[in-house]
């Protein structure tokens, strides 16, 4: 009888941690208050991380194309490994443009790195 609650309470327990691992990060929940989301994601953020913040990435290519963003991610390797803080395209495009290209290369690094 005991061993029996015994493996309950730490299957219980295993269950418990693995429901607590999942649980999204305050900063990728929309409905937290802004100022508390930051807050998280900062405390959250590595020296690397908070500098990459300050990186400006001059991008010469149409990366609202998945296998151009693929190829120019891959040829820059480690540099742009933890993301990027500011990207900076062509001054003559319009807002569709500038939109798909930020939101391409947004979406990238959303699926790709830590944070």
């Amino acid at each position: 009888m005991k061993s029996s609650f015994l493996i309950a309470l730490i299957l219980f327990g295993n269950f418990i941690s693995k429901a607590q691992k999942k649980q999204l990060p305050i900063y990728k929940k929309a409905s937290a208050p802004i100022e508390v989301r930051v807050k998280d994601l900062l405390k959250r953020m590595t020296v690397l991380d908070k500098c990459k913040q300050l990186d400006i990435w001059h991008a010469k290519t149409d990366l609202s194309k998945p296998d151009i963003l693929e190829k120019t991610l891959v040829a820059l390797g480690d540099t742009v490994k933890n993301g990027i803080g500011f990207l900076q395209f062509e001054v003559e495009m319009n807002n569709t443009q500038y939109a798909a290209r930020f939101n391409a290369v947004q979406k990238y690094f959303v699926e790709h790195t830590r944070l």
